[in-house]
């Protein structure tokens, strides 16, 4: 029996919690019997690369400009008739209109996305593309209720075409045994009894980190709060 043929398309393979996504996707839906094909409109870095690269059965790293936008959409179309992809899954909004629309194009049977963002930058015409593209698209995963929520009130998306789908979470690798727990704790300077909270992601604006600084704040036992040393930036400041 043939395997179903998956294509995801992306923009980039960089750091980020979209890019993730896509690459724990390649990885674990191989390993359940799919073929699955990555996309992407730029090469992205070495080390996402190399484990694309060992995932995926196929790989089209369209070297995406503007200028040659109508050339980009020519090759990703015939790159999806000559893979016979039977499942399109765009991510992140460039990607996934280019991907659609080629989709579309390409007689690829079933198109999905996930939708990442808010992305409360998109204007009319962009909204009135996507309520068009929706009519063809079987699904679309919003990684939260809000993001869910925007797309009803601000595109008119069908609600019955809109599934919550948080992001997945590879947990080999992330736990600890009791020894590796105890040293963890005194090398950070943690006690025993310390309750520690982990937040994970980008310390930038839209991420809002500062938020959960001052939810400490406003608790009623406020727990002691102090970044690890090992934070990959600048520690959030609550506002005064």
């Amino acid at each position: 029996m043939d395997r179903l043929r998956v294509a995801q398309v992306l923009p980039q393979l960089k750091v980020g919690g979209a890019e993730r996504h896509v690459l724990l996707l390649l990885e674990h839906l191989g390993r359940h019997g799919l073929r699955v094909d990555l996309i992407t409109l730029k090469a992205g870095v070495g080390e996402m690369e190399a484990r694309a690269a060992a995932a995926a059965d196929g790989r089209l790293d369209l070297g995406f400009r503007w200028r040659r936008a109508p050339t980009c959409l020519a090759r990703l179309r015939r790159y999806l008739k000559e893979r016979r992809i039977q499942v399109l899954h765009g991510h992140l909004p460039l990607a996934d209109l280019m991907g659609r629309v080629a989709g579309l194009a390409a007689g690829v049977p079933v198109l999905v996305t996930t939708e990442h963002g808010k992305h409360l930058w998109k204007r009319a015409p962009y909204r009135w593309l996507e309520r068009r593209l929706a009519r063809r698209t079987a699904m679309r995963f919003c990684v939260s209720e809000d993001i869910a929520r925007l797309r009803v009130e601000r595109e008119g998306a069908s609600p019955s075409r809109l599934r919550v789908l948080p992001n997945f979470v590879d947990p080999e690798g992330l736990a600890l045994d009791a020894a590796q727990r105890a040293r963890r704790r005194r090398e950070l300077g943690w006690g025993e009894d310390e309750v520690v909270v982990l937040t994970v992601g980008r310390l930038v604006a839209a991420k809002d980190q500062a938020a959960l600084v001052r939810a400490y704040t406003t608790a009623a036992r406020p727990p002691s709060c102090r970044p690890s040393p090992e934070r990959p930036g600048p520690w959030p400041q609550p506002a005064a």
